[in-house]
């Protein structure tokens, strides 16, 4: 049976995202996006909103992490990574969300959100093209911690920015710095053996 309602709910929500992600890319700035705002460009009433994801801070959570999840789909795609080397792959989703960070000033806003709700999507992310790098050279408790700890770095540097910069020197919304740094990030995290 087909149930209209959680279609309609659906049409709604994914209306409020569209709505959010419109509002960021023609602002550049999460901080400046009020909830009416949102509202009147989605055409919904702020109770829907609220009914739908509770708080600002969720909702445009969800709508920054659909852009990101956008820029690295394609590099997620079990086809890509068998045909490119994972280490690459993880390379360019560093890259394709630091972008996004960058270019939208979210970095801060997103980070913050994502570690006070315990969220643990993006290091799971690329757990699967860690263990395709290592094999079975490492457990898989070693791989989640490596995921986990490259990412805590780049969070860190975007939740401080400033004091990153006094402490290693690099500028995280300079493109070509935050590249070295995920550059040595991975190379540093994800080392062939060689015998």
């Amino acid at each position: 049976m087909f149930n209209m309602e959680i279609v309609m709910k659906t049409d709604v929500k994914e209306k409020i995202i569209r709505a959010t992600i419109e509002l960021l890319e023609e602002r550049n700035d999460a901080e400046s996006i009020t909830m009416r705002m949102i509202a009147d460009r989605a055409g919904v009433g702020l109770g829907l909103i609220n009914y739908h994801f509770k708080t600002r801070e969720a909702l445009i959570n969800d709508a920054i992490g659909q852009m990101m999840f956008h820029a690295v789909k394609p590099h997620l795609s079990l086809q890509s990574s068998m045909d490119s080397d994972p280490k690459e792959a993880i390379r360019s989703i560093f890259k394709a969300t630091s972008d996004i960070g960058a270019r939208y000033a979210l970095g801060r806003f997103a980070v913050q959100y994502a570690l006070l709700q315990g969220n643990m999507e993006v290091p799971a992310m690329i757990v699967p093209l860690i263990r395709q790098f290592y094999g079975k050279r490492k457990d898989d408790l070693e791989i989640r911690l490596i995921a986990f700890s490259m990412v805590t770095v780049m969070q860190v540097a975007y939740i401080r920015d400033d004091a990153f910069r006094l402490y290693a020197g690099l500028e995280i919304h300079n493109e070509q710095m935050r590249n070295e740094l995920i550059d040595r990030i991975i190379d540093q995290y994800l080392v062939s053996e060689e015998k």
